[in-house]
């Protein structure tokens, strides 16, 4: 929505790309000057071959930005990898209490001067509390984290043994398409996953989510708590079409603080109304 309904009344033009293509030569215009990317994507979760896109990047003077906020700096080191700017949204696991609305900007030096004009201009000056209340998440980051990482593994790992579930969208699970890619590329994971079901029908997924107690409807995620929300990545413009059809949905989760074994009982509970929906035999799966 931003991209499209304020970046482009300032004139900028922008093209969408397949996450998992990585040539995109094609795609680059006289007028490119940004190769925008977030790795894995906070959505569908594909990894992206971060060596064949920078090194594009280079050949083509174009400003590489990076989204960092899944794989935080603890797990993952832009500038190792060719990044000039990192975005991060301290938000999520920085914040780790749901109590921030923040970001963070980390960049190359050759980059101060433009950086620090924009800030300036714009005023996106933090208040003093916020400043706190970040200061006060960084103390705990790192053991909030690991804890994070491990109970969404546990989770995913469990889900992908459920017979509703079609398949687990993790880049840490080994099944994942992209793990070997995460391995090379990070040294760990959040909590922050999806899963796709074998019957996505409107009801049937209305149903788990509402009858979930300690997974909260919510669309953030780094919080203690543990959240759901769901949604059709063939709708999403950065999504790869050719992978999701029209009816596919996911089920995405964050994984809390909360105990794992609990948190799959309130999944087990959802998977049970889930299974009482009763459809009419000839029932026409609805969009989310």
């Amino acid at each position: 929505n931003f991209i499209e309904r304020e970046l482009s009344r300032m004139g900028v033009e922008i093209t969408f790309y397949d996450p998992l293509e990585s040539d995109l030569s094609a795609l680059v215009k006289p007028n490119t000057k940004v190769l925008y990317i977030e790795t894995p994507g906070s959505l569908t979760f594909e990894m992206q071959d971060l060596a064949p896109l920078t090194a594009l990047a280079q050949k083509h003077n174009l400003v590489v930005i990076g989204d960092n906020t899944w794989a935080t700096p603890l797990y993952f080191k832009p500038f190792e990898h060719g990044i000039d700017i990192s975005v991060h949204s301290l938000t999520k696991y920085v914040s780790g209490h749901s109590d921030l609305l923040m970001g963070c900007v980390s960049f190359r030096e050759k980059h101060r001067a433009a950086i620090t004009r924009t800030w300036r201009n714009l005023g996106a000056c933090p208040n003093g509390e916020d400043a706190f209340l970040a200061a006060r998440g960084l103390r705990t980051m790192a053991v909030r984290l690991r804890q994070h990482e491990q109970a969404a593994l546990e989770l995913a790992a469990w889900l992908e043994n459920r017979p509703e579930v079609a398949r687990v969208l993790h880049p840490g699970l080994k099944s994942d398409p992209g793990h070997d890619l995460w391995k090379k590329q990070m040294s760990g994971a959040c909590g922050l996953f999806a899963f796709q079901l074998k019957n996505p029908a409107r009801e049937r997924v209305a149903a788990f989510i509402d009858t979930l107690e300690l997974f909260r409807l919510g669309y953030s995620w780094g919080g203690f708590e543990s959240l759901v929300t769901a949604y059709r990545p063939h709708r999403m413009r950065s999504a790869s079409k050719h992978r999701w059809a029209e009816d596919d949905l996911l089920v995405r989760l964050h994984i809390g603080l909360e105990n794992p074994d609990d948190l799959k009982e309130d999944l087990e509970q959802g998977f049970a109304a889930m299974a009482n929906v009763k459809q009419p035999k000839n029932a026409v799966r609805e969009s989310a």
